[in-house]
């Protein structure tokens, strides 16, 4: 089953790679916070980059799981130690990484975890 995925990234060529590396899911993408709660409609899953500009990604992420359940993937290129995210992947983002993310997020939607 193909779920919706949302990417959440300042940095549009971030999202142009990941968008690629999912090239057999429905992908949305977005550079903003307030783009990514306008944009998060029936998405299951979402790549979000921890540091967004205006505002955190885990700080994104409690907000998008108010409006609906999604499992959330967080990116960055430090280190991660908070708990917002469901799963975290460290950049440079990687095929195998987003493989990886994916096939753990596929199972916790499917089990009805989020």
């Amino acid at each position: 089953m193909d779920y919706k995925v949302l990417i959440v990234d300042d940095c549009e060529t971030i999202c142009k790679v990941i968008s690629k590396m999912l090239k057999d899911y429905e992908v949305d993408t977005s550079n903003t916070t307030m783009d990514a709660l306008l944009t998060l409609e029936d998405h299951k899953i979402a790549f979000v980059d921890f540091n967004l500009g205006e505002k955190t990604g885990d700080r994104l992420t409690r907000t998008m799981k108010l409006v609906r359940k999604v499992y959330v993937i967080g990116m960055s290129g430090g280190e991660y130690n908070g708990n917002a995210f469901d799963d975290f992947i460290k950049k440079p983002i990687t095929v195998d990484k987003v493989k990886k993310a994916m096939h753990k997020a596929e199972i916790a939607v499917k089990l009805g975890r989020v």
